[in-house]
């Protein structure tokens, strides 16, 4: 009975995290296809300054600004695999693993050569190298890509989390006068958007790692 039980209990985790890998992926997809909005010039959910931004740095220089907003929508359609590769297993893990760290270097080579900010630069080269240590560390009758992608998972929903949070913040800055009271709404739905992103995220690498 107790066996039956814990089987149960373990098929039970296994369709939840499925259930969650799937909502993981189809937000990265939808969040992808917002950006692709945004780059067309749509302005709906767009904070007005951002909007104002974006046609200035399209009226200085278009293939820049094609270029940006590219690697931003591929690198949500290369997240999208990490948390189905998770449901999916087999060979499709090794594809996410090449697809995600040729996104990652080239988010590295944007933040630095477009963007200008070291810190995304050196937060998507540790990411590669920290997702290799824990594959080289794995238990030896385990996936090495199977890891690889259980790990980077884990650290895209810490992120986006944190990253959520931080919006979530923007709206007590203004008590202090640290920010335009006009950022608030925009700053609690970006927020709220990655931290549900973070959340489904997390989950599916929980659930996922139950296996």
């Amino acid at each position: 009975m107790k066996s039956k039980a814990m089987r149960g209990t373990f098929n039970t985790s296994l369709q939840w995290g499925r259930w969650s890998g799937y909502a993981a992926c189809a937000w990265a997809l939808l969040f992808a296809a917002a950006h692709v909005y945004w780059a067309c010039g749509g302005n709906i959910g767009l904070a007005p300054e951002t909007s104002q931004e974006a046609s200035v740095q399209f009226s200085a220089n278009p293939w820049l600004y094609v270029v940006g907003w590219g690697l931003n929508i591929a690198l949500f359609v290369i997240e999208a695999l990490f948390p189905l590769t998770l449901v999916w297993s087999g060979k499709s893990q090794w594809v996410a693993l090449i697809a995600g760290y040729v996104g990652m270097i080239l988010f590295a080579m944007d933040s630095l050569l477009f963007a200008h900010e070291i810190s995304g630069c050196l937060l998507a080269l540790g990411v590669c190298a920290l997702g290799i240590i824990v594959g080289l560390l794995r238990p030896r009758n385990q996936s090495v890509s199977r890891w690889m992608v259980l790990f980077a998972t884990w650290a895209f929903g810490i992120g986006m989390s944190l990253y959520g949070c931080g919006y979530c913040s923007i709206p007590l800055w203004h008590l202090f006068g640290a920010s335009s009271f006009l950022q608030a709404p925009y700053a609690l739905l970006y927020g709220s958007i990655w931290l549900t992103g973070g959340i489904l995220f997390q989950v599916s690498a929980w659930l996922g790692g139950l296996e």
